[in-house]
């Protein structure tokens, strides 16, 4: 199971470590893309896909995987430092659509049936 770093917001402030991780992601990639280019930049994407719960357990255990697959490589002394970002989340209200907002009226009249 991937490891994560969840500090008290008295220790990490107000701001989320998630949005820090992300900061630091947008900061790494430009000066990447500035000093080398587009082709530096070897994958990325932002699919999106609706998914039941058990699936959505599936991926998560994936790329838990994956990453900890990838923090355990062990180095090689001539090769170069990659970073790797995976962020898998619910996607905010005015992306669920219609579907997401008539699955909740129909469980809060129907009771969840």
């Amino acid at each position: 199971m991937l490891t994560t770093f969840e500090f008290p917001p008295e220790v990490r402030g107000e701001r989320s470590t998630t949005l820090d991780f992300v900061t630091d992601l947008y900061d790494e990639i430009s000066e990447t893309l500035a000093e080398k280019g587009e082709d530096a930049v070897y994958e990325t994407s932002f699919p999106r896909a609706r998914l039941s719960p058990e699936r959505l357990e599936v991926y998560k255990k994936q790329l838990d995987e994956l990453i900890n697959e990838f923090i355990a490589e062990k180095p090689d002394p001539h090769g170069q430092v990659y970073s790797l970002f995976a962020a898998l989340f619910l996607a905010p209200r005015y992306v669920q659509g219609e579907q997401a907002s008539t699955s909740a009226e129909s469980e809060s009249t129907d009771g969840g049936i």
